[in-house]
């Protein structure tokens, strides 16, 4: 509220967090401005641009009509997704939580449906005012998307200049448009890399002292143990073929297969790497790292699948026709949405309703916030939580070092710290 956005930005990148899109956006915070219903908005807000974003993605690279493409990417996406994270808890936290994330996800949806039908100026000849107003949007873009966290920002970086030396080796000529894109995503990344803030973050988790093959070993293990978990899941496998049957649009490029098989390797590799960063600035996959990955996995699947589809069963069809969905098809959408009830989520969710965990919790939690908003003392003490549902239950105070979940709203309120009140010990 002293600072405003911009020094607040500058003050973390040369400090701490070299995020800075993120720094920005939280700046912004509604909390920031006393405004609580606009920070419980603010949740509904980042779910609804994820959502846009995929349901731009799906409308582009298939031939399903806008309802009809909504609905499937409801019972497809987001019924994989739920289905798959480690608890409900995490999902909805991540997904409507994580500024650092939930941007970079929307705006990398948005850049591929974008570059379906416009990658702007394939060559000097076409330079116009709006060309070079479309050039402008997407390559800032990419500099929001550098500036979120790091795995967008390789996505982001691997995105525009794979696609640039593709289109320069398959078109056997110079594509301006996509090398300035390429140009802003590596000027973003730099900015990341090589600010005072990265440097400071890695000294401070002492990454500097451990070797790159301790990083890559434990980013692998850490990969690989929770692709192994996905795999597992009957949702997650019953999602991976649905796909393979939804009707795909003449809008989506054809590649050749050499490059399919290159792009589905590469794409591997990419979301391994993308644990790295993880590794070096904390030592450890935090658990947004593992929910980022997730979607990223997801949205490179998708593509690939699109792409192959094209490639090896190609047809002529018209441009936008109402698509005939196989009762094989049917049968595995529905089988997709059935396989929820086999998940540990469903049955937590299930549990923590009919017994009642769920309303007990959120009793002791309404009380906890009367207290902090009706006490006259700087300092509250609270009764320990009881009750913990596995769905919703995220943290007590005194789990973490630093205690911050109750905390910030009693800072919020005027008082400066929340304390449990110590259990009676029994004689």
């Amino acid at each position: 509220m002293k600072w405003g956005p911009i020094t607040t930005t500058l003050g973390w990148y040369f400090s701490w967090s070299s995020r800075f899109t993120s720094a920005f956006f939280i700046s912004l915070n509604p909390l920031v401005y006393k405004w609580l219903t606009g920070y419980q908005l603010n949740a509904w807000l980042l779910m609804a641009m994820v959502s846009s974003g995929f349901f731009f993605w799906f409308k582009a690279v298939t031939r399903f009509s806008s309802f009809p493409a909504l609905a499937s990417l409801a019972i497809l996406a987001f019924t994989g997704y739920l289905a798959t994270v480690p608890s409900m808890v995490e999902a909805f936290y991540y997904l409507s939580g994580a500024i650092c994330y939930q941007p970079a996800n929307s705006f990398l949806l948005i850049l591929i449906s974008w570059w379906f039908f416009n990658i702007p100026l394939a060559s000097f000849s076409q330079l116009n005012i709006r060309s070079g107003f479309v050039l402008a949007i997407q390559g800032f873009l990419l500099f929001l998307i550098a500036g979120t966290n790091e795995m967008a920002m390789l996505f982001g970086l691997s995105l525009s200049g794979g696609l640039w030396l593709y289109r320069l080796i398959t078109d056997k000529k110079w594509h301006p448009g996509l090398a300035l894109l390429f140009f802003a995503s590596v000027f973003s990344t730099g900015l990341v890399i090589f600010s005072p803030a990265t440097y400071y973050r890695m000294q401070a988790s002492s990454s500097l002292k451990r070797t790159l093959s301790e990083v890559l070993v434990n980013s692998t293990a850490g990969y690989l143990e929770y692709v192994w978990s996905w795999l597992s899941n009957p949702t997650f496998l019953l999602f991976s073929i649905t796909f393979l049957f939804i009707p795909v649009s003449n809008r989506v490029p054809l590649l050749k297969r050499s490059w399919l098989i290159t792009l589905t390797v590469l794409s591997v590799l990419l979301s391994a790497f993308c644990f790295v960063p993880s590794f070096l600035g904390e030592g450890l996959v935090q658990g947004r790292t593992a929910n980022a990955l997730l979607f990223n996995f997801f949205l490179l699947y998708m593509l690939n699948v699109v792409f192959w589809k094209r490639s090896l069963a190609p047809s002529t069809v018209d441009e936008n026709p109402e698509p005939v969905i196989s009762i094989q098809t049917r049968m595995l959408m529905l089988a997709t949405v059935l396989s929820v009830l086999l998940t540990s989520n469903f049955r937590n969710v299930f549990h923590d309703l009919y017994s009642g965990e769920a309303a007990s919790y959120n009793h002791e939690r309404l009380e906890r916030i009367r207290q902090v908003e009706t006490s006259v003392s700087d300092s509250i003490w609270v009764q320990p939580v009881q009750h913990r549902p596995k769905t919703i239950f995220f943290g007590e105070i005194g789990d973490y070092p630093q205690p911050w979940y109750d905390n910030f709203y009693a800072v919020y309120h005027g008082k400066k710290f929340v304390h449990l009140v110590e259990p009676v010990k029994a004689e």
